[in-house]
């Protein structure tokens, strides 16, 4: 007696802690007496059912196992179904609990003795077997739900259960009456089903997953989008240093329910009702965001409500400047960014350049490092209201001390653009602007890894026009499900494991750029500091967006991008790359190495398939054409099938919000 209750106390404490979601069953859950069959694709299952019946005869006995006798029963004994399962798979050469460490030989009691009732597992073991197939259940998770158990589970006499389960009864853990009117029993049973599916069609358990109508969005064309999405960011290198990968939480505040709500203005000051609990959500947000960076409320204001970076950008300009003011910021091909007034010989590429008068600052050809002196020298001829540090590719540190003396000489405020570092900032691994500026602004997703949104700090006589500027000046209501995804993710860059990720980023950024040189490539200024690189392939001969091209064919994303020195913004010699997204997969140091051995790789297959299409240089290959050569060489695909099985098997922040 003292064993069974201590079986439902473990069983009663793992449900408390355990989330699982209901599966893509499209039956409605019911009471035990309302129960329909649950709906299941004959694409998925036909064969399955098939095969398990001509293979393992014995589970005739209760329809083909866990499908249609056991779903008809309302998953009674889900358990149970699952240790079969756990059982079957393994003797069919599929273990689904690779990572376990069970006390018992899943060989001495594989399928055949399971099915014939001849097993000898006990209720402590199943109980065991059940918690190590945790990592399983999360890892098939859509949203949150509780398990299918009551507080008050119920024991259950072999002789008292006389439905047809087969070899189930055997088993006596208890998992009986209560369980069943749980609602949500039928989504246990789906999972089990989803086991049985894997172990028969010899695929992943999210591929299995991923044949099953959404639970989520009843639109097919949509959720099969969003899951070759899913499968490209899994299986595929992000190297994007603008990119990374938002937690489960912060996604899932995305899609709550404040989505809805519109709050025209600022807490306490809005132009329609309701608001309560947004301004509740946004007064949040402010602290959090005041307080992961050390400000003083009395000194400082922040707005939380831009949409993203470069509106957060214009916002500062519009408010603080009139039109024809002066701005001198990093120019584009130096590692600026569009914003910053970017504008060529024939044409104002940026609305920046079009409303406000821009001088650009760059970095010396040689060494690919701000030149200060020449900076200061022309804010001296230039006079801007506005000095702007930061950028889209400078890899490394701002002097914002040198920075704001030379704004002060000129009478300009200082403005720091952090969106690249905010989260190393966070973190600590960086140098922080706001000692030493007047405005800092900054988008969300980047380094610090929330959602895609902006935000501005500043000096608090500065906020109110700031302010006036974002709202009614250039946006409408705020987009409250952004603030409040922003809210989690600023709580989460508070913690330690937060701050661990960023010296991480540090450091595999350093170990990409050495690997990288080690085998003989030419990195921009000869390393990093941040997140980020530069990798001038101008030396190979190839240009950024073939590179761009051919990784991308072999599933690693980089972008092109110009470096100082290019004579065309169409044909750049280098392309960026970052280490965030990579970083949150758990990736360290030694899988640099690893990542730079692909890179290498795939640009030297790059190089010799367009030495053969150009014959030797005497032609120039268009990147169409480029691109079509790519899918024709072998090389190249077992490079891609290389690298799908390299990154799929690192973990993916938010992968259990499955579609």
């Amino acid at each position: 007696m003292f064993s069974r209750l201590l079986i439902i106390s473990t069983l009663i404490s793992l449900a408390s802690s355990w989330q699982i979601a209901p599966v893509p069953l499209k039956s409605t859950l019911r009471t035990n007496t309302q129960l329909k069959a649950a709906e299941v694709p004959d694409t998925v299952f036909t064969t399955a059912m098939k095969d398990w019946k001509e293979e393992y005869p014995q589970f005739a006995k209760f329809g083909w196992g866990p499908s249609t006798k056991a779903e008809r029963w309302n998953g009674r004994h889900a358990m149970f179904g699952w240790v079969v399962i756990c059982a079957t798979a393994y003797a069919k050469g599929h273990n689904l609990i690779p990572d376990a460490e069970l006390p018992l030989d899943l060989k001495q009691w594989g399928t055949l003795a399971t099915i014939s009732g001849k097993s000898t597992l006990t209720n402590e073991r199943a109980v065991v077997l059940i918690a190590n197939v945790h990592a399983l259940v999360m890892s098939v998770m859509a949203t949150c739900a509780p398990l299918p158990f009551s507080d008050q589970l119920l024991l259950q006499d072999d002789e008292e259960d006389e439905k047809p389960y087969g070899i189930i009864p055997a088993f006596n853990t208890g998992l009986t009456m209560e369980a069943e009117i749980m609602n949500g029993r039928m989504a246990m049973m789906g999972l089990i089903t989803v086991l049985a599916a894997s172990a028969i069609q010899h695929k992943s358990i999210l591929d299995v997953v991923n044949e099953w109508p959404s639970v989520l969005v009843d639109d097919e064309e949509v959720v099969s989008i969003i899951r070759r999405e899913d499968r490209r960011q899994k299986y595929g290198l992000e190297l994007i240093a603008s990119e990374n990968f938002a937690s489960a939480a912060v996604r899932a505040a995305l899609g709550s329910s404040l989505t809805n709500k519109y709050s025209e203005g600022l807490p306490g000051a809005r132009y329609y009702g309701g608001n309560k609990y947004i301004d509740d959500m946004e007064r949040l947000c402010q602290e959090r965001a005041l307080g992961l960076f050390g400000l003083d409320g009395e000194d400082w204001g922040v707005n939380v409500q831009p949409y993203s970076g470069s509106p957060a950008n214009f916002a500062v300009y519009t408010g603080l400047l009139s039109p024809g003011d002066r701005i001198m910021g990093l120019d584009l091909p130096s590692g600026g960014h569009l914003t910053h007034g970017f504008y060529t010989e024939k044409k104002k590429v940026s609305a920046t350049s079009v409303y406000f008068s821009s001088l650009p600052y760059s970095v010396d050809e040689k060494t690919g490092l701000i030149d200060y002196d020449e900076m200061e020298t022309l804010a001296r001829r230039f006079l801007p209201k506005i000095l702007i540090a930061g950028g889209s590719a400078y890899p490394r540190e701002w002097d914002y001390a040198r920075m704001k003396e030379i704004a002060e000489k000129v009478g300009a405020k200082l403005m720091v653009d952090m969106a690249h570092i905010s989260g190393l900032v966070a973190g600590g691994v960086v140098d922080s602007p706001f000692a030493y500026a007047d405005v800092v602004t900054s988008t969300t997703h980047k380094s610090l890894r929330g959602p895609r949104s902006g935000i501005i700090f500043a000096k608090k006589e500065l906020m109110g026009d700031i302010n006036n500027a974002v709202f009614p000046g250039l946006q409408g209501g705020p987009h409250n499900n952004n603030i409040a995804a922003l809210a989690v993710a600023l709580k989460e860059a508070q913690g330690g494991e937060f701050k661990e990720y960023a010296k991480q980023v540090i450091k595999n950024s350093k170990a990409l750029a050495n690997a990288l040189m080690e085998r003989g490539m030419t990195i921009c200024t000869g390393g990093t500091d941040n997140h980020l690189l530069l990798w001038d392939l101008r030396p190979l001969g190839i240009t950024g967006g073939k590179a761009e091209r051919v990784m991308e064919y072999c599933g690693i994303t980089v972008n092109k991008n110009t470096l100082v020195g290019d004579k065309s913004a169409v044909r750049v010699g280098g392309v960026r790359i970052g280490v965030c997204a990579l970083t949150s997969r758990g990736m360290k140091e030694v899988e640099m190495g690893k990542v730079a051995d692909f890179m290498v790789k795939a640009v030297k297959m790059g190089v010799e398939i367009e030495g053969h299409m150009g014959e030797g240089g005497k032609k120039v290959v268009k990147v169409s054409e480029f691109a079509r050569a790519l899918g024709e060489n072998e090389g190249i695909d077992n490079l891609c099938k290389e690298v799908e099985e390299f990154a799929g098997a690192f973990f993916m922040p938010g992968e259990d919000l499955a579609w």
